[in-house]
């Protein structure tokens, strides 16, 4: 009895050891299911990173642009500044020029004027 005992339990045991190797091997396969999983999924994260740096290096890079941009605005802003006061300043000149030319153009009629009345008196 005790012997046939021991070989039931001698089955038993054999029974258990095959189906906790066959639960060894799937997870060894679903360790290498997942694992191969994992380093597709950071060769990827790899590739983000990477083009997160190149999106942030060409931000930079217009952002750089962007700020010569507006120096350059700047720049053509203040030259217009000057050249309407210029245009200004030139503008006041010739008034004043025309003005002048006005003074003299009655000036010289008077004069004109004399110098005919001083010819008809000699």
């Amino acid at each position: 009895q005790k012997h046939r005992e021991g070989i039931d339990k001698m089955s038993n045991l054999k029974i258990e050891l095959h189906s906790v190797r066959e639960e060894v091997e799937t997870c060894h396969e679903k360790e290498a299911v997942q694992t191969e999983k994992l380093q597709r999924s950071t060769r990827k994260q790899d590739e983000y990173k990477s083009q997160i740096a190149d999106l942030k290096m060409e931000k930079n890079r217009a952002c750089e642009q962007v700020k010569r941009t507006q120096e350059e605005i700047s720049r053509m802003t203040a030259t217009i500044k000057h050249v309407k006061e210029q245009n200004r300043v030139n503008e006041d000149s010739i008034d004043e020029q025309k003005s002048n030319i006005k003074t003299l153009s009655l000036r010289l009629e008077e004069v004109g004027k004399q110098h005919r009345e001083d010819l008809n008196n000699i």
